[in-house]
């Protein structure tokens, strides 16, 4: 998610310079926090005081969590139809 979510920054970036546009400074924010997120996230896994393992599954579990409650909602939610 977290690759995608970058990727998709870029890309709008790349986007907005090539069609002659100035993007907006948000955007600018938004991708200007990829780098160093990755430079922490690259600093903790080398970190000897840190459990590679528990640092993956911390990582892992949000997506995970938020897939699972994304397919409880749309189980419980209740369809109505037009004219019925």
């Amino acid at each position: 998610m977290w690759l995608a979510l970058n990727t998709v920054l870029l890309a709008r970036l790349l986007e907005a310079m090539t069609v002659g546009q100035r993007p907006d400074i948000a955007l600018y924010l938004a991708c200007a926090k990829i780098a160093p997120s990755y430079l922490i996230l690259y600093w903790l896994f080398q970190a000897r005081f840190l459990d590679t393992w528990g640092l993956t599954a911390g990582i892992l579990s949000l997506p995970v969590v938020l897939g699972y409650r994304g397919i409880v909602a749309r189980r419980n939610h209740q369809v109505s139809e037009e004219g019925s």
